[in-house]
This record gives C-alpha cells, structure tokens and sequence, in this order.
C-alpha cells in the first residue's frame, strides 16, 4: 500500500532523495507517548514511490524570556510503497515523534539496534 508522510529539510537527505530511491526510517522520540527518548531504526529497505511538492511552514517558539522567534522550514511530502504492517508502524511513530530517512544505496548496511538514548549516547 501506499502512505504519505511530510519531513523537513534535514530529515528528508537535504533533498537527495527521489522517486525509486530505498530508505532507512528512523524515529526520533522526545519521551511522548510513554516511549521514553530515544532515536531508533524503524523500518529498513522502503521504497519511496513518489516526492510530492515543498511547502514553508513556520514555526514559532518561545524563549524562557518571552522572546518569540519564527523560523521558515521547508517540508516535502514523501509517498512510500509499504506493507500494512509498516504502515502502522510509520503513522504512529510520525505521531509520537519525528521521522528521518536514511538514504541508502547498493552497499549500505541497515539493521534494528538498541538505538541511542541517554543511557547510551556515549558508550
């Protein structure tokens, strides 16, 4: 099946990724959901099947001064050929954290790890 997802510039390969290309998904999770934080391989080996338009969003946050800044990030909307099984994985990893793509080529070497997180990072 087919399933949409949106990523920013810097999750989507700096737009090094097209139509035809394999991917790597990691997750990167800030602790929502109950899942803690971490950032993880997802889902190796996925099709990408078609790069749709780029959009501006903005995006505002706050200091602890009060101070706002608003910043311009591009976001590129990304269709993948996936199983069901992936599917569900990838809308609600997208809705408890952020997604990443990895691109890969004929010699990259991809497999689900422990991922890093705090414990880890430096290990």
């Amino acid at each position: 099946i087919a399933v949409s997802i949106n990523l920013t510039d810097t999750a989507r390969v700096a737009g090094f990724v097209n139509p035809g290309d394999k991917v790597a998904i990691f997750m990167n999770s800030g602790g929502g959901a109950g899942l803690g934080s971490f950032t993880r391989l997802l889902l190796t080996d996925v099709e990408v099947i078609a790069v749709g338009t780029t959009t501006v969003v903005s995006t505002t946050t706050t200091d602890p001064t009060g101070a706002q800044t608003t910043e311009q990030l591009p976001r590129t909307l990304f269709t993948l050929g996936v199983t069901q099984a992936q599917a569900e994985k990838i809308l609600f990893a997208s809705g408890s954290g952020e997604l990443a793509f990895g691109l890969l080529n004929q010699d990259s070497k991809v497999a689900p790890d422990p991922g890093a997180n705090a414990d880890n990072l430096f290990k």
